[in-house]
């Protein structure tokens, strides 16, 4: 075997036993059919969402930081530091941080809020 085939190998299964550590419930599944499967997937996918929100909201704060020294940094030497820098680090961090309440908004203006998108059959009259 390769060298490079022997990395790779090495880093799929250190990569399989971290998520096996880290979500131990979809390691240990114990479900004997496809729907089982599905509903238990269903169900412990839903942390994702939040976790996304989470992470974008640490780099967005990040990014207005970083925006703002860039901004300190071009008040003291024109020159030197453009103000594009500061301006578009502070805007794409300011939308970082605010994304996921902007999509929240649209979903409950529109209706979407619940189990999921679909047409609730029993509510609809002939």
């Amino acid at each position: 075997m390769s060298k490079q085939f022997t990395q790779d190998l090495v880093a799929g299964a250190l990569i399989a036993v971290t998520l096996g550590m880290a979500f131990p419930e979809i390691s240990l599944a114990q479900v004997t059919d496809l729907s089982g499967f599905a509903n238990q997937t269903q169900t412990q996918m839903g942390t994702v969402p939040g976790i996304i929100t989470m992470i974008l909201f640490v780099v967005g704060v990040l990014f207005v930081g970083l925006g703002i020294i860039d901004l300190k940094k071009h008040a003291d030497n024109p020159n030197g530091t453009p103000l594009k820098n500061g301006i578009a680090k502070t805007l794409a961090g300011g939308a970082m941080v605010g994304l996921p309440a902007l999509t929240g908004f649209f979903k409950n203006t529109l209706g979407m809020s619940g189990s999921g998108a679909g047409v609730d059959v029993g509510a609809l009259n002939f």
